[in-house]
């Protein structure tokens, strides 16, 4: 009962906020590696779910990644888009189209998915920049304070096949990311 609230809900909600769809153009995060840097085109779906003080959020992102930009769509359960994330290197676009308090820091997410899949020679500026390491093996990565402190802990598990995924431990915003793949198609 309580789902089909939730759902007529979100129906209406839908219809009344499909007018507020206004781009924005945020200030990026300093250094963030060019979408030409990530050296491949990538097509993906991925179910993002988000742990902050114990309290889990879910939605359907699709990113595509290409040499001109990066987008990061996310969506409902219903496949109505919440907010699209753009990035082309130099300039960062954010177009809300529907509240999205629960993910109210969404760049987070961008720059956490740098973090956790950029090759690591691109994201070297980014890292320095922010007085940041990274230490990495096959299968985790770990984001460093210059002190050692960890920031970020990224752990993958074949996250390019379905059913892969990649765990973030955002250690100084204190919540866990889970990127589970659904579809993941790279190419050239």
């Amino acid at each position: 009962m309580s789902r089909i609230i939730k759902l007529v809900l979100l129906i209406v909600w839908t219809v009344f906020a499909l007018g507020c769809q206004t781009p924005q153009a945020l200030s990026p995060q300093p250094a963030w590696p060019s979408p030409a840097s990530y050296g491949n085109k990538v097509q993906a779906q991925q179910v993002l779910q988000v742990t902050y003080q114990q309290q889990t959020q879910q939605i359907l992102v699709a990113v595509d990644i290409s040499s001109d930009s990066v987008e990061l769509v996310a969506l409902s359960g219903m496949g109505i888009p919440l907010f699209t994330l753009n990035w082309d290197g130099s300039r960062l676009t954010q177009t809300n189209h529907l509240s999205t308090e629960e993910f109210d820091n969404q760049q987070s997410v961008l720059d956490a998915f740098f973090l956790a899949i950029w090759p690591q020679a691109a994201l070297s500026e980014y890292l320095s920049q922010q007085g940041l390491l990274l230490q990495q093996s096959n299968s985790q990565r770990e984001v460093l304070s210059v002190s050692g402190e960890a920031k970020l802990s990224v752990r993958w598990n074949d996250y390019q096949a379905p059913q892969g995924y990649i765990e973030i431990d955002d250690h100084a915003n204190q919540n866990r990311l889970k990127l589970t793949t659904i579809y993941w198609d790279e190419s050239q």
